[in-house]
């Protein structure tokens, strides 16, 4: 399978290393994180069994709540908003609502041990069937507690962190990366839309998660990545990085009207 890649510059690229470690690094000066952020994910990757404040962290990395400037190392964690954990309960919010984590969060901590130990050292995509449990508990969870407003591409983003990045995040931008990446006419400046996952309570929620689907298509994506290349998804968190900054580039290059600053535009 050949890819359509640019670089930032808008001139072809044809090497998925160079494209890797181009949009890698990238990611790591124009976009909302840091290097303590990052650290923070790279080290929850790595532990056997979850605490609270792991799951806390997990999804506090992902729906925004960590105070990325503030935060200078692991020691001192910035949140942002109404993020907070406060007499063994959890906070935090999605700038439209406030979150309700407590039962989530104390649901994955406590399955958290079963399920890294059942993935460990296992391929990308490894057994469908035992995702679809996890999957399943999950959103039930969820829908438990009223004003949990957990959606699914957090779903995704726990089920990355439990199965140690054997079921990979999936978002609007990894979505416009593969769209974009997958088309052989793709030009710069194409309005490349993202395809989005099904709604968690649809009744075959758990089998188009991780049975059929654009999820499904998304993993097959990354290992014809890893094929090309001489990274794996499940080590490093290169790929992951890539892809979500290549897909925020190509929505941000879309939105260019004025041919002058499409000369210019970088990020």
């Amino acid at each position: 399978m050949s890819f359509t890649m640019y670089y930032p510059d808008q001139t072809d690229c044809t090497d998925m290393n160079d494209f890797i470690k181009s949009y890698n690094q990238i990611y790591f000066y124009d976009t909302n994180t840091s290097v303590a952020t990052e650290k923070l994910a790279d080290n929850i990757l790595k532990l056997t069994k979850f605490e609270k404040e792991d799951v806390f962290n997990i999804l506090a990395w992902k729906i925004d709540g960590i105070a990325v400037n503030a935060t200078i190392n692991l020691d001192q964690i910035k949140y942002k908003r109404k993020w907070k954990a406060e007499n063994g309960k959890y906070y935090g919010d999605n700038i439209y609502h406030e979150l309700k984590l407590d039962n989530v969060i104390s649901y994955v901590k406590d399955n958290s041990e079963k399920w890294l130990s059942y993935w460990d050292n296992k391929d990308i995509g490894y057994d469908p069937e035992y995702a679809q449990q996890v999957v399943s508990g999950i959103v039930d969870i969820t829908n438990e507690q009223k004003g949990t407003y957990i959606g699914e591409v957090y779903i995704i983003t726990l089920l990355y962190f439990v199965s140690k990045g054997r079921w990979p995040i999936y978002d609007q931008y990894a979505s416009i990366a593969m769209n974009a990446m997958t088309d052989s006419k793709m030009k710069p400046y194409d309005s490349i839309v993202d395809t989005k996952l099904p709604q968690k309570n649809e009744m075959d929620f758990y089998q188009r998660i991780t049975s059929v689907g654009r999820y499904v298509e998304y993993i097959e994506f990354i290992k014809e990545i890893q094929n090309q290349s001489n990274y794996q998804y499940t080590t490093s968190r290169d790929i992951d990085r890539a892809l979500w900054t290549y897909g925020h580039i190509i929505k941000k290059w879309s939105k260019i009207k004025d041919n002058s600053e499409k000369q210019k535009y970088f990020i």
